[in-house]
């Protein structure tokens, strides 16, 4: 047996044994234990409200609490930005709604998710907030 007949061979093996896994294991996330879906999971655990600055940007904005939620539930984790050898925890959250792009920092309490810094990173709106 030539190297081509063995190597078909095993192709064939191969190929068989991918579909057969696709096919028992296509309706389980293989994702979850991913470090920026942990942060999410963590970010949307407890509820989620602003301080005295970014509840005056939100407004501004036209966000609010919820819609910061869906922001840290679905936006990218900027692991470098975030602050993780800190306590209280604190993650940089990049999302979208409407069509404008916002960035957040999140501090990570034990019964509260506060959002500490709203930038809207793709409009030069001006808010006066103090």
């Amino acid at each position: 047996m030539t190297f081509m007949q063995r190597f078909s061979k095993y192709l064939v093996g191969l190929v068989i044994g991918v579909m057969v896994s696709f096919m028992l294991f296509s309706n389980r996330s293989c994702t979850k234990w991913l470090p920026g879906n942990q942060v999410r999971k963590t970010l949307t655990a407890n509820p989620i409200q602003g301080n005295d600055l970014t509840n005056c940007l939100m407004e501004c904005y036209g966000l609010n609490d919820s819609i910061m939620r869906e922001i840290a539930s679905s936006g990218e984790i900027n692991f470098k930005e975030s602050l993780v050898r800190t306590k209280p925890l604190k993650y940089m959250v990049e999302g979208k709604h409407n069509g404008n792009s916002y960035k957040a920092m999140f501090e990570v309490g034990d019964t509260l998710s506060t959002v500490i810094a709203l930038n809207q990173i793709d409009n030069n709106k001006t808010c006066r907030c103090n």
